[in-house]
């Protein structure tokens, strides 16, 4: 199991927020899964649920029954993605402007710089952020009761007795939130809700079905919890950023899921993009019918060009085992000084939370782009 490093000998840093696909260190990413990620779950999580599965006071409706039973808690706020619009009776969303609408740069995220936060998740309704802090790489959950209103500094969600071998990476909240699946030492895992005042998730375990000896490193799956993609380093060389392999994109399946069930299956379901096909940072909606992603159209990358060329992409398929369609460019961070990775999409498709960071200068930043119905 490999430290996520597709770029250790450019970074040297290990001062600076992580870019897994780019390998950005944060210097917390050293050893390799032992005991529990080896293991199983104790006890039974997900069994008689009660409360808020992040422990805030967010009203509930009662339990979310699936045909694998109770998982988990619907909050009482509205999902944005179900918002009708009064004057037509019909859903409010943005995708039906495809890659338009954007701004060039959206909000910063940093009413929680303290916890030098990243990999944000914004969750379907738009209402809940989920980041990761960098530093001790634990789970921390920001709330807001409006969407107009700015995150502020999120409660830490786990604690793992402060084992070295827990370093989440690009977390992707499913199944009503009771399963975060992520990327940890290059492989994927999950950790299940289980309530607890300190570790309200349980500790990762390795996942069956997507794990390889090649690194798995970023992984992006539906809100239901059936579909998984997964960017693993198996790709051609790209010099001179990936002179060994490049990053493709991997689907896995399953279904009707409870949190921890396997994944099946492994198609390749890389986007194309100009000639390099360079495909890092895969975000599905929570549908799996759109993906954001980062790439270039530029013939090759280098060190005068790799900032500014690197981009966030866009592109949807008619079903979820389809293939992608064309991919266009959308407009946030285009031309500006530092290349662009998406994190998660909101339902409606109006919200998208990113990250920019310089290779040269090795800074991170985290960004929620909105754009309006």
């Amino acid at each position: 199991m490999r430290i996520p490093l597709l770029l250790a000998t450019v970074i040297a840093s290990a001062a600076c927020a992580p870019n897994p696909a780019f390998g950005i260190n944060d210097g917390a990413m050293t050893g390799g899964l032992t005991g529990g990620l080896t293991g199983g779950l104790t006890g039974d999580p997900t069994g008689g649920t009660t409360g808020d599965p992040t422990g805030e006071t967010t009203p509930t409706t009662g339990p979310l029954t699936t045909a694998g039973g109770t998982t988990g808690l619907t909050s009482d706020t509205t999902d944005a993605s179900t918002a009708t619009d009064a004057s037509t009776g019909g859903a409010q969303d943005c995708w039906s402007q495809g890659a338009e609408g954007w701004p060039t740069i959206g909000a910063p995220l940093d009413m929680f710089q303290d916890l030098n936060p990243g990999d944000p998740f914004i969750t379907p309704d738009g209402l809940r952020l989920y980041y990761i802090a960098l530093n001790e790489r634990r789970p921390f959950l920001s709330t807001r009761v409006s969407r107009d209103l700015p995150f502020g500094n999120g409660v830490q969600l786990a604690i793992w007795d402060t084992n070295p071998a827990y370093v989440p990476a690009y977390p992707a909240f499913v199944l009503a939130e009771t399963e975060m699946l992520m990327s940890n030492f290059d492989d994927i895992a999950f950790s299940v809700y289980q309530g607890g005042n300190f570790d309200k998730y349980s500790d990762p375990v390795l996942i069956a079905g997507t794990n390889t000896a090649d690194p798995e490193q970023q992984v992006t799956a539906t809100a239901d919890g059936e579909v998984l993609i997964v960017a693993r380093k198996d790709g051609p060389p790209l010099l001179p950023y990936f002179p060994q392999e490049s990053p493709r994109f991997h689907q896995f399946t399953r279904v009707k899921p409870k949190p921890g069930d396997a994944f099946s299956g492994d198609t390749d379901v890389s986007p194309q993009v100009g000639t390099l096909h360079l495909s890092i940072c895969p975000v599905l909606s929570p549908d799996g019918l759109r993906l954001f992603f980062a790439s270039t159209e530029e013939a090759f990358l280098d060190d005068n060009n790799v900032d500014t060329a690197v981009g966030i992409y866009y592109t949807t398929r008619d079903a979820r085992d389809a293939p992608w369609g064309p991919a266009t460019r959308i407009a946030i961070a285009s031309g500006v000084d530092g290349a662009t990775c998406p994190n998660s999409v909101t339902a409606d498709g109006c919200e998208l939370a990113y990250h920019q960071f310089r290779l040269k200068g090795g800074t991170y930043q985290n960004f929620l782009a909105t754009r309006a119905p």
